[in-house]
C-alpha cells in the first residue's frame, strides 16, 4: 500500500476554489456561495479518483483574505500548499505568493473557474502522482517465501477492535510479495522464534524496541513500523543526521513533537507519555515538550526547539512529512521520528537501521 495523495485547491476568495473541490469530488463537500471568504478553514475529504485511488481533497480559504483573522485563514492555506502532492491553483496567484507557486511548478495545476474540465483535471493529476518517488512500506526488503513477523502490542492506546494503519500497510505488502506474514504480540515473540527460527526479518512497534530486541537473534534483521516509514515516505537521512541530537540536550531544553493526526492521549501513548519520559530519564535533564497535531502551527517559532520529533506519519503523505521537516531544518533544527529515536536510546539504533539503508 503506498501513501494516499493529498490535492490542495489553492486561489483567491470567491476563485470557485469549492465548486471545483465539490467537482473532483463528485459530492458537496464545501459550501457554495458568492459570498467572499465562505471558506474559513481546510476542508478535506477522502475520495477515490478514477485511475489515481485514494486522494484527500482540500479546499481552502483565499490567500488574499484580509484581516487579522484572514491572515491566519490564509497561513493555513499555505501550510496546505506546501505539503500538498498536488496543486490546483484557481485563477490568478497572488504576487507575494508568487516565489511559493513557482517552486511547486511541478505540481501544480493552473485552472481558470470559466470552465472546470473534470477530465482533463484528473489527466493532469495522474501525469503529476506518476512522476513522483513513491515506495511500500516494505519495498526491496521483501521476497517471496520470506517470513516477516510483525510485532503489534495491543495496550491501551491500540485501537478497540483494529490494528493500526502501519501494521495493515505492512501485512498488505508482505501478501502483494507472496511472503508470509506472522502476526505477534510481544510477549509471544521469543516462543515462536525457538520454533520457527528461519526468519527474514522482524518488525516491531517502536514502544516495545527493547523486549523485543532482546529475544531477536542479532543475525535477524529488527526495525519497526516508524523506521519502515520513514524509509517509505521520507525523510530518512535527515532523521538519522538529526537523532544523535539527543545526546546533546541540556537543562532547559524544549523539544517538540509532531503527530500527523488527532487522537486522545492515554497514560501509555507513545508520543504524550512514553518518549517524553524516556528521554527524560535517558538524558537525565529536564526538558520541556509541545505537541502539535495535524498542519497546526507550533506555539513557538521552530528555531526555539532543540529537537524535532515526528511520528510515523502513516496518515500523512510524504509530501505533508517533508514539508513539516523542511520548515524545522530551514530553522537550523534537528529532527528524527519516534522510532529512529527510541532506538537511539535504547542502544540499538545502528541494528536497527543497517538494513534499511542503501
Amino acid at each position: 500500500m503506498k501513501d494516499n495523495c493529498r490535492i490542495v485547491i489553492a486561489g483567491l476568495r470567491n476563485a470557485g476554489k469549492s465548486t471545483l473541490a465539490n467537482i473532483l469530488a463528485g459530492q458537496e463537500i464545501s459550501i457554495v456561495s458568492p459570498v467572499p471568504g465562505t471558506t474559513t478553514d481546510p476542508v478535506t475529504r477522502r475520495v477515490e479518483l478514477p485511475g489515481t485511488g485514494i486522494c484527500t481533497i482540500v479546499d481552502t480559504a483565499g490567500l488574499d483574505d484580509e484581516g487579522p483573522l484572514g491572515d491566519k485563514r490564509a497561513a493555513a492555506s499555505i501550510r496546505e500548499i506546501k505539503g500538498a502532492d498536488v496543486v490546483i491553483a484557481v485563477g490568478p496567484i497572488p504576487e507575494k505568493h508568487s516565489k511559493l507557486f513557482l517552486s511547486l511548478s511541478e505540481r501544480t495545476i493552473s485552472v481558470s473557474r470559466d470552465g472546470f474540465d473534470k477530465e482533463s483535471i484528473f489527466a493532469a493529476v495522474r501525469a503529476i502522482l506518476n512522476r513522483r518517488e513513491s515506495r511500500t512500506i516494505l519495498q526491496g526488503l521483501v521476497h517471496p517465501s520470506d517470513r516477516i513477523v510483525l510485532v503489534c502490542p495491543q495496550d491501551s492506546a491500540a485501537p478497540k477492535g483494529r490494528l493500526i494503519l502501519p501494521q495493515v500497510m505492512a501485512i498488505r505488502d508482505v501478501l502483494d510479495h507472496d511472503a508470509t506474514a506472522v502476526v505477534l504480540k510481544p510477549d509471544r515473540v521469543a516462543d515462536y522464534l525457538e520454533t520457527d527460527p528461519d526468519i527474514s526479518m522482524v518488525v516491531t512497534d517502536s514502544q516495545v524496541f527493547a523486549s523485543v530486541a532482546a529475544v531477536v537473534p542479532e543475525n535477524i534483521p529488527l526495525t519497526s513500523f516508524s523506521m519502515l516509514l520513514a524509509r517509505s515516505k521520507g525523510p530518512f537521512n535527515e532523521y538519522l543526521e538529526g537523532t544523535p541530537a539527543i545526546d546533546r540536550l541540556k537543562d532547559g531544553d524544549r523539544i517538540l513533537i509532531l503527530e500527523a493526526c488527532a487522537h486522545h492521549a492515554t497514560c501509555e501513548d507513545i508520543g504524550r507519555v512514553k518518549i517524553p519520559a524516556l528521554i527524560r530519564r535517558y538524558s537525565g535533564k529536564t526538558v520541556g515538550f509541545d505537541f502539535v497535531s495535524g498542519n497546526s502551527e507550533a506555539p513557538m517559532p521552530l528555531c526555539s526547539y532543540a529537537l524535532v520529533l515526528q511520528c510515523g506519519g502513516c496518515v500523512a503523505s510524504s509530501a505533508q512529512l517533508r514539508a513539516r521537516i523542511s520548515d524545522a531544518l530551514e530553522a537550523g533544527v534537528p529532527v528524527s521520528n519516534y522510532g529512529m529515536a527510541i532506538a537511539w536510546m535504547t542502544g540499538i539504533f545502528e541494528r536497527c537501521t543497517k538494513s534499511l539503508q542503501p
